[in-house]
């Protein structure tokens, strides 16, 4: 008997929720009920006010489970594959622009890196030469003090070995 009820409740439920199935489930509600009964017409159970659902339970076994069919082509509308190939598009540029950043980065670390060397010899040979116009001795090693204070003087002095 308690499966017969659960029907009931849910022909009930879709009495309320479904109007097309209105007349159907009220059908089968009375034929459920059994109007076989010699007592005269059956009353329908009465109707739930819309909005106030009662739940009803589902044995494991009263549910029929449908395995979905997935298809194996399904063609892309216009509109989603010309967003598939900008999004492309616009990587494949990212990536492009990318490869020219590092390679003129690569150019300018060379030419700093070069600019830095030329630099370096100009400084080395430069103080050299002022070592020979201070007529400093050439077999000795002279480091450059730079003035801690305003107003002092940068002075060569003879390192000491």
């Amino acid at each position: 008997m308690a499966a017969i009820d659960k029907l009931i409740d849910l022909l009930e439920q879709i009495k309320q929720t479904d109007p097309e199935f209105t007349e159907k489930a009220a059908n089968a509600i009375d034929a459920l009920i059994g109007e076989d009964d010699d007592d005269g017409p059956v009353k329908p159970p009465p109707r739930r006010k819309r909005g106030r659902k009662h739940p009803v339970e589902i044995e494991s076994e009263d549910i029929i489970e449908e395995e979905k069919v997935y298809p194996d082509v399904v063609e892309i509308n216009n509109a989603h594959h010309k967003e598939i190939q900008d999004e492309q598009r616009a990587i494949t540029q990212k990536v492009t622009e990318l490869g020219l950043l590092q390679q003129n980065y690569e150019s300018d670390k060379e030419n700093i890196l070069e600019y830095i060397e030329q630099k370096q010899k100009y400084l080395v040979e430069y103080i050299v030469k002022l070592q020979e116009s201070y007529d400093l001795d050439p077999n000795e090693k002279y480091v450059i003090n730079f003035p801690q204070k305003e107003g002092e003087k940068a002075t060569f002095v003879k390192k000491q070995r």
